[in-house]
């Protein structure tokens, strides 16, 4: 073929594109087989190859790592975060619950016990991490007590 040459280079110069540790592996196959589809007397890839390329290294260069490098990292900021958060969550609440409760009237002003106005108020929420990890919402292994099957009344 007497534009083998100008055309390899072309095509090159577009798997430039594409990141060092693919081209490695994949660089020759890759130009046998757009050299092989080039029809003779080509000189130079053409617009259409050349954006097809190029979409491709993006394509690539867009997927996750498939060597498992990544994921020992993330598996592990992952369980710290799922420490952490629970434990931040638990300290936002336990703030706003203490400041509810500094809200109340004066120690005098109970009734049965329970501050004026809580006793006919629903009950006091429940964090969702509570709910989540303790009751009916985790799986099984998750849970810190068996959930009820039945109803309350």
């Amino acid at each position: 073929m007497t534009g083998a040459g100008p055309l390899e280079r072309g095509y090159r110069r577009l798997l430039v594109f594409y990141p060092a540790p693919y081209r490695r592996i994949h660089e020759e196959e890759v130009l046998a087989v757009l050299m092989t589809a080039a029809p003779g007397g080509k000189r130079r890839p053409g617009i259409a190859e050349a954006a097809d390329l190029i979409l491709g290294a993006l394509r690539v260069r867009c997927q996750p790592q498939r060597d498992g490098a990544a994921g020992p990292a993330w598996r592990d900021a992952l369980a710290v975060l799922s420490v952490i958060l629970p434990v931040i969550f638990l300290l936002i609440d336990m703030v706003q619950e203490t400041q509810m409760l500094l809200s109340f009237p004066a120690p005098g002003a109970f009734s049965y016990g329970l501050p004026c106005g809580l006793s006919n108020s629903p009950p006091p929420r429940s964090p969702w991490w509570l709910w989540s990890c303790c009751g009916c919402g985790a799986p099984p292994r998750w849970r810190l007590w068996p959930c009820s099957s039945g109803s309350h009344s």
